[in-house]
């Protein structure tokens, strides 16, 4: 029986060599074949290897797409060597014959045609997952055309959009910041949403990434991560109110002397505090007292809206903190007093810090809240500093 087994395994192994051979032989064919024929016949031998549809004749089809790279300056003209590469594209793709990948992507970074270029992307789409050099070099791509388009040119809006479709599967965490410049860029409402919902699921930590560009991106793209970061739907809140207060720190400590930029970080801090006030986001009030004070200088000076400071002062409220309290008290002082020497006052923003000083319940608004009464103020903010003082924890 043993003897037996053993004859078996023999025929087995022995047909299993002989067909490994014959496919030996049959790639060596193509080979030495493509390496001596025309280019009408290195055609022939490609599209009957593509019939044949077999991994093992991977090597003939990167033999191929290497033999498009070294002639690419004929690309143009000769039609037949552009038809042999994009065969041997498309069957390497197929077959996930994934030893190509550097060749197909040294082709698509030479040859600037469309169709070859669309079809080596998505090549590399099956053939590079996993390999951070390629998701690299078609990153660096894409901000080439992010750059042309900036000089107010266009680039093939169609290779950009199967671009950011192959670093969608690619699924990189390094492609996140061209992605996101791409997105910026409006080329068009498709590849914006398309930008933006790669955003959301590459691989990575995404606020991280956008920590980055808040960090070190231009003012708008400041601003367009901040509003990327909160609008993340599957995204906590204590990361979003993360992103927020680094936002707001970077923009209080931002010094530029372009107008627009100024104007751009206005719109950060005012975005930033405003989500900092929703999520109640205690952690921040020292920033938010610092956004107060700088809002109310600019406030003074004319700059900043009045929204802007109304938006401070209900983040402060919201802080639930003693500094807080500490800084709306002190700032409800200086306007008793101006109230006090007939000064006109803004019934809008006094019952604004009136309201929210009743909101934290803290008690060191006791004294100012009382004397608010005692003013030439109008009943409606009289009335509201008795509900706040009535709030007040003891």
């Amino acid at each position: 029986m043993k003897i037996k087994s053993i004859i078996v395994l023999l025929c087995i192994f022995t047909s299993l060599n002989s067909f490994a051979q014959t496919e030996s032989s049959v790639l060596d064919s193509y080979l030495k074949n493509f390496e001596k024929g025309s280019t009408t016949v290195k055609l022939q031998l490609i599209e009957e290897a593509v019939e044949l549809d077999q991994i093992t004749l991977g090597p003939l089809f990167h033999k191929a797409i290497d033999f498009a790279i070294s002639n690419s300056s004929k690309l143009n003209t000769d039609t037949a060597i552009k038809e042999i590469a994009l065969l041997s594209v498309r069957e390497c793709r197929d077959l996930n014959y994934n030893a190509v990948r550097y060749s197909a992507l040294r082709l698509f970074e030479i040859y600037d045609d469309f169709a070859m270029r669309e079809t080596i992307l998505g090549a590399l789409a099956v053939l590079g997952k996993g390999d951070t050099a390629i998701a690299s070099s078609l990153n660096n791509y894409l901000e080439t055309q992010n750059n042309i388009y900036k000089t107010g040119k266009t680039p093939n809006k169609k290779l950009v959009t199967v671009c950011i479709q192959t670093l969608a599967v690619l699924d990189d965490a390094s492609s996140f910041t061209p992605v996101f410049n791409t997105m910026i860029l409006n080329y068009d409402d498709a590849i914006s949403t398309l930008a933006y919902n790669t955003l959301l699921n590459l691989t990575g930590d995404f606020r991280s990434s956008i920590l980055n560009i808040l960090k070190s991106g231009t003012t708008f793209e400041k601003k367009r991560a901040l509003e990327v970061g909160l609008e993340h739907q599957k995204m906590e809140s204590t990361k979003k109110a993360e992103i927020a207060e680094y936002a707001l720190d970077i923009a209080l400590h931002y010094s530029t002397p372009n107008i627009q930029d100024q104007k751009l970080i206005r719109e950060i801090r005012d975005s930033a505090t405003e989500a900092l006030s929703g999520f109640k986001w205690g952690k921040a009030s020292g920033l938010v007292i610092s956004q107060f004070d700088t809002t109310l200088l600019e406030y003074d000076r004319g700059v900043a809206a009045k929204s802007s400071l109304l938006t401070a002062i209900a983040a402060l409220g919201n802080m639930g903190t003693h500094a807080a309290a500490e800084r709306l008290t002190l700032y409800l002082n200086i306007l008793n007093a101006f109230t006090e020497n007939k000064k006109p006052y803004d019934s809008q923003i006094i019952l604004a810090v009136i309201n929210n000083l009743g909101k934290l319940g803290d008690k060191i608004a006791f004294d100012d809240l009382m004397y608010t009464k005692y003013l030439n103020y109008t009943n409606e903010i009289k009335d509201a500093a008795q509900k706040a003082i009535k709030n007040l924890k003891w």
